[in-house]
């Protein structure tokens, strides 16, 4: 029995890491077997049976019950479940409360099997083995571990966050093992364990992830108190401190400590409560908190990033299964974790292994989905039966008993292949082909049929009907601001009015390139007038510039608006467009205000776009934008040292004494052939050269004055 645990606990814990659409569907195969078998039959009470079947009565009917008289009457209770939005895609939901169901039904048959001491050993064994050969591959990996900013990727694990966890955990079942072959006398086993558990330490060090740094932590603390054996104790708490030791070491692990203070987790949980108060007693579904975070957050993420999950297991179960689906899962593992074996005489340090990994578990869960993590669900599960270990037969004796396991294996094989056929409809949006009316409808909030019904109805000639798919798809992933674009080009041709809420959300949603965007549309032949423009981004008044600097119609109107802005508006509006736009309609005064608001220049532009004002025919601001950024340095009175000349004519590469020099060197025409001869030498400064364009400038050379100036901007930009 030991071997055949070891080896169906090591296909699991792959599985979870290279194929986790296998894992539902395993489990549910597996325990319908396991059911038939004499050994495990008595484990399944009917109790068990029926909290599984309450639990999913419960979700069903807060998640997925049909608009009528039922649906009114139980939103009458505090479960709005007619709400549109809350309604979760049913393949989706399914699914998890396949995987729900279960874990409801495998609990009590894994608290049987593994309160056997040795195939609980056997299973500890075979998580160390595979996390420890896990975070072997992770360390000879030479990018896994150099960047936490880096993409991580082992098989479909491609965070750091559940890997780091996972590893965590693997240490602390190491130590357990360690601990174990000590007292049970087995002196080759607990170096092989010592060697597994610094090999999963090192790798959560070298991944830099916060949430497996905290877990390691807290799952080691709780080990060390838990220990009877104060020797031991103390040996273990060494260590800790030796591994803490060693993680603050690492600089991943540094900076990602360091990196506390700019905390996103903190504003998309805020994010998720203003979302959870559309739905405050029955959570948005399972499988909802996308659609409702999106369209209920408040949070437009970073531009191209979508908000899938809270990175907190708590939160996401809060708001999808709100207070009403936490209260029944709260029951439910009440009812199936309860009457747990007591401990004897002497701590079971299986058993405090156990609860350090589940304290481990549960701490991951804060900043990541740890509990829904297919690599970490798969060893939390038998985690949480090793905790709660139950050697009591809980089923009735006579017919009633095979009635209930008959009943329980088909549950099982029905949660199996709804998880096959959510998995399955879940990749269907992927093929368009696939896509149709029924598809819809059951995934009523899937982007991907939303953008494939937009383009079908534009082909056929239906702008309105896209449109309304365009914009769900747009509140549903507001920071996709390649496919807002698209929708909205595709549209504009058509009718400018259905355009207008989608160019409105990109230049609200796409902050880094909404400038350029607009440019660029304002460059497309037949473009719409700028007071088009205007409605668009009335909402972003920085952006009222990009407008102005073109051939429309109301362009000029679009510059004095502008220009009317308050200052925290115009030091935010891009360079390039308030340099076209004062070119065109602008006079030296409104550059030098513009200037005065302090915008934040980047040096290797000051030349380009010195020759942009040049370009139009506006010498005089390009002087003006040049020498406010590149002002001469000042004239030192006095006349110049004697032999000082001749000093530096004769050593060019004293700039020391070439500085003296320049500094007191009049505007003539001698003076700026001295200049000018300065200014060329190799490796001069480049101030020298502003030098001499400022005493051009003085001898009334302007467009000399201006070509030098230039140069040196040129030379600024690159010496940076």
């Amino acid at each position: 029995m030991g071997p055949l645990c070891a080896v169906v606990g090591g296909g699991f814990l792959l599985a979870g890491w290279f194929a986790p659409a296998l894992i539902v569907p395993g489990i549910g195969i597996l325990l319908a077997v396991a059911l038939a078998a004499r050994g495990v039959r008595g484990s399944l009470a009917g109790a068990a049976l029926l909290v599984c079947l309450a639990v999913i009565a419960v979700f069903a009917v807060k998640d997925f019950l049909p608009p009528g008289p039922l649906a009114e009457a139980v939103a009458a209770l505090g479960a709005p479940v007619g709400f549109h939005a809350r309604q979760p895609n049913l393949p989706t939901g399914l699914g998890q409360l396949a995987s729900l169901g279960l874990v409801v039904l495998i609990l009590p048959v894994l608290r049987t099997c593994l309160a056997d001491r040795r195939l609980a050993l056997y299973w500890m064994r075979t998580v160390v083995v595979v996390t420890t050969g896990l975070a072997a591959a992770v360390l000879t990996h030479p990018a896994a571990t150099a960047d936490y900013g880096e993409a991580f990727h082992l098989g479909y694990v491609v965070s750091r966050n559940p890997a780091s966890a996972a590893f965590a955990l693997g240490a602390i079942f190491a130590a357990g093992l360690a601990v174990v072959a000590v007292r049970d006398g087995r002196s080759w086993e607990w170096p092989l364990a010592g060697a597994a558990a610094a090999v999963c330490v090192a790798a959560v060090a070298g991944l830099g992830s916060r949430g497996g740094l905290f877990a390691l932590a807290v799952g080691g603390g709780w080990f060390v108190v838990r220990l009877g054996d104060r020797r031991i104790r103390g040996t273990v708490a060494a260590l800790v401190v030796l591994g803490i030791g060693l993680l603050l070491l690492a600089p991943a692990t540094v900076a990602r400590l360091i990196d506390l203070r700019a905390e996103y987790r903190l504003e998309l949980w805020a994010a998720s409560m203003r979302a959870l108060a559309q739905a405050p007693f029955a959570g948005f579904g399972s499988g909802g908190f996308q659609a409702g975070f999106a369209l209920f957050g408040g949070l437009i993420p970073a531009e191209g990033m979508r908000v899938t999950h809270p990175d907190s297991s708590w939160v996401l179960m809060l708001v999808e299964w709100g207070p009403l689906g936490l209260i029944a899962v709260a029951g439910a593992g009440w009812c199936l974790l309860r009457n747990a074996s007591a401990e004897g005489d002497q701590i079971d340090i299986v058993r405090v292994t156990a609860w350090a990994g589940v304290a481990a578990w549960a701490t991951a869960a804060i900043g990541d989905i740890a509990l829904h993590r297919p690599s970490l669900l798969v060893i939390g599960v038998p985690l949480l039966a090793i905790a709660f270990p139950s050697r009591e037969a809980l089923c009735p004796a006579g017919g009633g008993r095979h009635v209930g396991v008959m009943s329980a294996g088909l549950l099982a094989l029905l949660f199996a292949g709804v998880s096959i056929w959510a998995d399955y409809t879940h990749k269907r949006p992927d093929d368009p082909t696939q896509v149709d009316a029924r598809l819809a409808g059951l995934l009523p909030l899937d982007p991907r049929v939303h953008h494939v019904l937009g383009l079908a109805a534009l082909e056929r000639g239906a702008p309105d009907e896209a449109a309304s798919h365009f914009t769900l798809v747009a509140a549903l992933e507001p920071a996709n601001a390649r496919a807002i674009h698209a929708y909205a080009r595709a549209l504009l041709p058509v009718r400018r009015d259905l355009a207008l809420p989608l160019w409105r959300r990109l230049m609200v949603a796409a902050r880094l390139t909404a400038s350029s965007l607009l440019a660029a549309e304002l460059a497309e032949p037949g473009s719409p007038d700028a007071v088009y423009w205007m409605r668009a981004i009335e909402t972003r008044p920085e952006l009222w510039v990009v407008p102005a600097d073109s051939d429309l119609t109301g362009a000029q109107r679009c510059y004095e608006r502008w220009r009317m802005a308050p200052e925290s508006v115009r030091v935010r509006s891009p360079i390039g467009p308030v340099l076209g736009a004062i070119a065109r309609w602008g006079t030296t005064g409104d550059l030098d205000a513009w200037l005065r608001t302090g915008p934040e220049v980047v040096v290797s532009r000051i030349a380009s776009w010195g020759r942009l004002l040049r370009s139009r025919g506006r010498s005089d601001l390009a002087w003006l934008w040049l020498t406010r950024l590149l002002p001469a340095p000042p004239l030192v009175s006095g006349g110049i040292e004697p032999g000082l000349r001749a000093r530096v004519l004769a050593n060019p590469y004293d700039h020391v004494a070439a500085a003296r020099l320049l500094n007191r060197t009049p505007a003539t025409d001698e003076g700026l052939k001295l200049l000018d001869q300065l200014a060329s030498r190799p490796g001069a400064p480049v101030w020298f050269r502003i030098r001499h364009a400022h005493a051009l400038r003085e001898r009334g050379l302007r467009d000399e004055a201006l070509d030098v100036l230039l140069t040196a901007a040129d030379a600024l930009e690159k010496r940076r």
